[in-house]
């Protein structure tokens, strides 16, 4: 059971890591060492990137949430090709989003970038975008890093927080039981769907996927375009080929977006979903930072923007 020279080697690079961590850490708390840093590093330590706030947490049945209700096993996305219906899509009922959609529907150019010159901005993405999703565009709530482990509260949030809440609380406390909801969110964003557009087959890749179960609450869905094909959302499954998603305004569904998926807008109006992505277990506060409007930072540097930033703002 001896380890092999690249089992060395990988360890290695992980200790690597977490001490690149751990010094980004000291330096966002202004290099000051603490008795609470030191336990939040040594559980850091322990459980690797990702798992440092899971540590004391009470075990749990996998695939099943606080107030008992099913949502995907983590492992599940973790896994190959052994998984199961209830590892690729859970339909979890409707959520009042009536409120939302009036507001979202007052400003129809909302989510375009020419209209989100107050928002924070976070660039390095585009070339993705333009690969996968032609013709999307977005609008940022509240997103991680790749791994998922610290998190950014953009302005807009507070701009539509009092449409957002109460599907948030409807979804994440009365559904699944997470009794303080904004502890667990990772990401929570609007996703535009241009008439004519396209979100091409992918994989999301990243601790955020990992780590996060992905909810989409469609809030603005073309009801005849969906009822005629010509609205799809599809989960393509290694061996079952294509599984199209049922789509209507309000009706909260998971997916396992560790298996490819794709997305067609061929209505002539928009398809706007509110995705979000959030831990199961709370996401300790100095890890939660905020932007400032107008403020910019890449994505593959948001540790660096990071340094600096006052942290346990939201």
């Amino acid at each position: 059971l001896g380890g092999t020279r690249g089992d060395t080697q990988g360890e290695k690079v992980e200790a690597d890591k977490r001490q690149q961590a751990r010094d980004a850490r000291v330096q966002r708390r202004g290099g000051v060492h603490t008795v609470e840093s030191a336990v939040a590093d040594a559980n850091f330590d322990a459980g690797g990137v990702g798992q440092r706030h899971q540590q004391q947490q009470p075990h749990r049945q996998p695939g099943v949430a606080p107030s008992g209700v099913r949502w995907i096993d983590l492992h599940a996305k973790k896994r190959g090709s052994d998984r199961g219906d209830q590892d690729l899509l859970i339909q979890h009922g409707p959520v009042d989003v009536s409120d939302l959609k009036a507001t979202l529907q007052a400003n129809p150019e909302f989510c375009r970038d020419t209209n989100q010159a107050d928002n924070a901005k976070l660039t390095g993405r585009k070339g993705n975008m333009e690969q996968f999703k032609p013709g999307v565009d977005g609008v940022h709530l509240i997103f991680s890093d790749f791994s998922g482990e610290l998190v950014f509260k953009f302005p807009y949030f507070a701009k539509y927080e009092q449409q957002l809440m109460p599907v948030l609380n409807a979804v994440m406390r009365d559904h699944f039981g997470l009794q303080h909801p904004m502890q667990h969110v990772m990401r929570l964003q609007f996703a535009c769907m241009n008439p004519g557009s396209t979100i091409l087959k992918h994989t999301d890749k990243g601790g955020w996927v990992q780590d996060g179960h992905r909810i989409h609450i469609p809030v603005i869905v073309p009801a005849a375009a969906a009822q005629s094909g010509d609205l799809q959302f599809v989960m393509v499954h290694e061996s079952r080929g294509e599984i199209a998603v049922p789509l209507e305004e309000g009706a909260v569904f998971e997916i396992n977006n560790g298996v490819p998926h794709r997305v067609r807008n061929d209505a002539d109006t928009w398809r706007i979903h509110l995705l979000l992505d959030f831990a199961e277990d709370p996401i300790p506060a100095e890890n939660h930072f905020t932007f400032a409007s107008g403020q910019e930072c890449s994505y593959h540097g948001l540790d660096k923007c990071a340094v600096g930033m006052q942290s346990g703002t939201w």
